[in-house]
């Protein structure tokens, strides 16, 4: 990345210096500096003057694979938390949005309630949390598509775990050969919303920091999934582990006396909340 050796602050993540990478024009209008951190590579704009502006709605027009992510991240989000966590306990969709992927969790059975300090609760009304509260603990915390709307990660994440032990996010690494706001359509200059954008070391630094383990996705389905948390989570893994050994070496496994295929894992669904919720509702309805 070519430019100014300007320092304009310090990384919010690893405390190196930020210097110029290149300029952008937010919200169409705004022309601004992103920065680059000189360690860890993480990439941030300029203080942010335009996030009101940003706001004023709170999804995005562009945002037009809100409903496809939302079903795809239920699903994967359903296998892990039955195999990893407490499928029984509570949980919370951090930054939720309309609360279409806490309606689809609850569906699904898992008791999901929603936090958004500026979006409307259109599809989870009544399994709204307004603030996070200490002594209130969920299993698991979800922040899809988050992580690149804080300024300041360190501090706002720190918050989430005053909840959980675990967060489970998404976003995406910066790719390589980046040398301008065109070459990279996840800057999304045009919504003002999305600030700050990790590498996998800046990420492993800031788990480091809030003194928690890091698994990473990196089989290649493409859902860019991170998973903050201070369990131990031996041989974690965001998606169902399939093998697909050759017969060779099916045989030499059965010739060695090893086994020939991994144990079968069987997941044990929870019954959907739908009817539940129905019935709740309806309750709080009829008593008005």
């Amino acid at each position: 990345m070519q430019g100014s050796v300007d320092i304009l602050h310090h990384c919010p993540v690893c405390h190196g210096n930020m210097a110029y990478c290149f300029n952008g024009e937010i919200l169409t209008k705004y022309a601004i500096s992103y920065f680059c951190c000189n360690n860890c590579g993480l990439i941030q704009t300029e203080k942010p003057f335009w996030l009101d502006e940003a706001y004023s709605e709170a999804i995005a027009d562009l945002d037009v694979g809100l409903v496809n992510r939302n079903i795809r991240l239920s699903k994967v989000m359903r296998w892990i938390i039955c195999n990893w966590f407490d499928s029984k306990s509570t949980f919370l969709d951090y930054a939720g949005g309309y609360g279409f992927f806490v309606r689809l969790m609850r569906n699904y059975g898992i008791d999901f309630h929603r936090y958004d300090k500026y979006c409307p609760n259109i599809f989870a009304k009544h399994f709204e949390c307004t603030h996070l509260d200490r002594n209130h603990h969920y299993e698991l915390v979800t922040a899809f598509e988050v992580f690149e709307h804080l300024f300041e990660p360190v501090e706002e994440i720190k918050g989430v775990f005053d909840v959980t032990d675990s967060i489970l996010f998404s976003t995406e690494f910066i790719p390589e050969g980046i040398e301008k706001i065109n070459d990279w359509r996840y800057f999304s200059p045009e919504t003002g919303q999305h600030l700050t954008f990790y590498t996998l070391k800046s990420l492993k630094i800031l788990a480091e920091r809030l003194s928690v383990n890091y698994y990473y996705d990196n089989s290649g389905n493409g859902e860019a999934l991170h998973l903050f948390t201070k369990r131990n989570l031996s041989g974690f893994s965001f998606y169902p582990q399939v093998e697909n050994r050759s017969f060779m070496n099916r045989l030499w496994a059965f010739l060695r006396g090893s086994p020939v295929n991994s144990k079968k894992i069987t997941v044990h669904y929870p019954k959907s909340l739908e009817e539940k919720d129905y019935k709740y509702i309806k309750s709080l309805i009829v008593k008005k």
